[in-house]
């Protein structure tokens, strides 16, 4: 999301330019705050609902950038969609790590490789769609893959969380 939230500020939102770079603040002080309060979270209420109300707390974020594309509205977005997910890797890594059979290293490390696919074409299909149709239905399929993964995202890992 980082990658294309300048882009969506300046041209989606039409901000002035003195408050493009508040998207990338805003996002990453997100993932910040969701980190820092992650275990206390997922200690609290479990990692499956921490999972979910994290994807939740994500699609919500980009849906609101998406729906309203004004400079406040999009940096309230990306701080939002941030914390939500700020939480998702660490979860996937612990169940991971828990996963019968294998190693954690092992199992650590396959999740962590399809994270890189991930964090290579993510930023890609974004622009692929935002080409042939707009940024904003980007921001809107990225928000429905993060709702997806709030309601199904717990299932294959549900034993290992």
């Amino acid at each position: 999301m980082y990658d294309w939230a300048a882009v969506y500020m300046r041209d989606v939102a039409q901000s002035p330019a003195a408050l493009v770079s508040y998207s990338y603040a805003a996002f990453s002080t997100g993932m910040a705050a969701g980190r820092l309060t992650g275990d206390r979270i997922r200690a609290r209420i479990g990692g499956l609902r921490t999972l979910a109300w994290s994807a939740a707390t994500g699609a919500v974020g980009i849906a609101l950038a998406a729906s309203l594309p004004l400079p406040l509205a999009t940096i309230a977005g990306l701080l939002l969609a941030g914390m939500g997910i700020a939480n998702l890797m660490p979860i996937f890594f612990l169940a991971a790590a828990r996963v019968p059979g294998m190693s954690a290293a092992e199992s650590i490390a396959a999740v962590a490789r399809f994270a890189y696919v991930g964090m290579l074409l993510g930023p890609v299909l974004i622009g692929g769609v935002a080409e042939h149709l707009s940024l904003r239905v980007s921001f809107f399929c990225v928000a429905l893959v993060m709702a997806g993964i709030a309601v199904f995202g717990g299932k294959p890992v549900k034993r290992f969380i």
